[in-house]
């Protein structure tokens, strides 16, 4: 199989807000802004991906409680390469210790030389409702990494920045 030649990465990283949910309000919705810019267009289209990773912590109302409910992310990416909505899912096990949640996406390939590329991406978070009574404190931050394909050296201004809108 034959590989495609490509620039070195580039790489914009967002760390956001920490964010807070609870089981009376279990969800909320991060609007990522992800924008590819170049100021040279020696390349035949670029790639670009994004990596959402989250630190979460559960603290249950009752710690006698054993119940471990789910803690979900979803990266609405389009078009989505498999046509599924793709979550990632979490079992809170341990109160209070910091558990991990990662994905990767890519983006879609449309963005071609001699035009900005820019994506929104919504990034939706759900503690499940109707489990154990309790809260999340969620840490988060996300990477965009992209490259220019046809091209071994980096475009003159070839640049992504990822932000929270």
């Amino acid at each position: 199989m034959a590989t495609s030649v490509a620039s070195p990465a580039v790489v914009s990283e967002y760390e956001g807000p920490p964010l807070h949910l609870t089981t009376q309000a279990p969800t909320t919705t991060r609007h990522l802004k992800v924008r590819l810019t170049s100021e040279e267009y020696s390349f035949n289209l670029a790639e670009v991906s994004l990596t959402a990773q989250l630190t979460v912590r559960w603290k249950p109302t009752d710690p006698n409680r054993t119940e471990k409910p789910r803690f979900l992310m979803r990266l609405y990416v389009q078009p989505d390469h498999y046509g599924a909505d793709v979550a990632e899912v979490l079992v809170l096990e341990e109160p209070g210790q910091p558990m991990t949640l990662q994905t990767y996406r890519y983006m879609s390939p449309e963005c071609k030389p001699e035009q900005d590329c820019e994506w929104t991406i919504p990034m939706e978070l759900e503690l499940q409702p109707n489990a154990a009574e309790g809260s999340v404190d969620v840490e988060w931050k996300v990477t965009a990494e992209a490259s220019a394909k046809g091209t071994s050296t980096l475009p003159k201004g070839f640049t992504v920045h990822v932000s929270e809108q």
